[in-house]
């Protein structure tokens, strides 16, 4: 969380936004609106400091990778 602060603090929220927002993430997965978008957003958010900014390719992959291991 302090990675957040300190990037809120410099004005680079931008640089951490995951690669996908809800509608996409619906779309993506065939879910309609939810706290299970939320979840897969905040899944999206936590690889940002570790993996950077994905193309769009990688985080799809990322994305159905972590959405096969999911409960529904």
């Amino acid at each position: 969380m302090r990675l957040l602060a300190d990037v809120r603090e410099h004005g680079e929220l931008a640089a951490i936004r995951p690669s996908f927002d809800g509608e996409q993430i619906m779309a993506i997965l065939d879910v309609p609106a939810g706290p299970l978008v939320g979840r897969t957003y905040k899944f999206l958010l936590e690889l940002r400091p570790d993996r950077g900014p994905l193309d769009e390719a990688e985080a799809r992959a990322a994305l159905l990778e972590w959405w096969a291991t999911q409960p529904r």
